[in-house]
C-alpha cells in the first residue's frame, strides 16, 4: 500500500495520530509522522527549533488563526479588568496554551471604542508562570515573554475595520 516503505508499518500507542514508520528487524524506528491537522509545526520557518499548536489552532493564515482563537477553551482568567482582560487558552486538539490579552479604549464621543487583541502560544513552563502569578501579573511580565516568536495580533480601531495580521513580539494595546 505504500511502496516507498520498505518495512512494516507500526502503530505507536502513545495516541490515535502518531505513528512511527520502521519497526522492523534491525531498523532504527524514529521517524515520527504526525497528523497534519494536530501535528506541532515550527513556528517561523529556519529561525526557531520551538513548535506550537496544530493547523487547528495556530493556522498560517492571521485572519483562519483569529477565527480558530474561538475553538480555544478559555484555561484561566489572569487579569480580569473592564478595558483589560488577560487569560490563558487552550485549544482542545492539541493542548497548545495561549495567553491572550484584551484592552479597549472608551470613545465617549461615537460609542466605537476601539479594541486590540493578542494571542501569543507559550511553553508549558511560561503558562504555569503566568497562572501562579495570577492577578500579581504585570505589563511587564507578560512584555518580558520572549519575543520572536509569532504573535496574533487583531486590532479594531475606530472607525476602521477589524484587521488581523502577525507580529513577532506581544504587543499590549492601548486601553482606559
Amino acid at each position: 500500500m505504500f511502496p516507498c516503505l520498505s518495512q512494516p508499518l507500526t502503530v505507536v500507542a502513545a495516541g490515535p495520530v502518531s505513528v512511527l514508520f520502521g519497526g522492523g528487524s534491525g531498523s532504527s524506528a524514529g521517524f515520527r509522522h504526525e497528523d497534519p491537522q494536530t501535528a506541532p509545526r515550527p513556528m517561523n520557518e529556519g529561525s526557531s527549533m520551538e513548535t506550537f499548536g496544530c493547523e487547528r489552532c495556530w493556522p498560517t493564515s492571521a485572519d483562519a488563526a483569529w477565527e480558530a482563537r474561538r475553538t480555544l477553551t478559555r484555561e484561566a482568567d489572569l487579569i480580569d479588568e473592564s478595558h483589560f482582560h488577560v487569560m490563558l487558552l487552550t485549544c482542545p486538539e492539541c493542548s497548545q496554551r495561549f495567553v491572550s490579552v484584551f484592552t479597549e479604549t472608551i470613545d465617549w464621543v461615537d460609542g466605537d471604542d476601539p479594541q486590540y487583541w493578542t494571542l501569543l502560544p507559550v511553553t508549558t513552563e511560561e503558562a504555569s508562570d503566568l497562572a501562579r502569578r495570577g492577578s500579581s501579573l504585570t505589563e511587564a511580565t507578560l512584555s518580558a515573554l520572549r519575543g520572536g516568536r509569532k504573535c496574533l495580533r487583531r486590532d479594531s480601531p475606530k472607525g476602521e475595520q477589524p484587521r488581523s495580521y502577525w507580529e513577532t513580539r506581544i504587543v499590549i494595546g492601548p486601553r482606559d
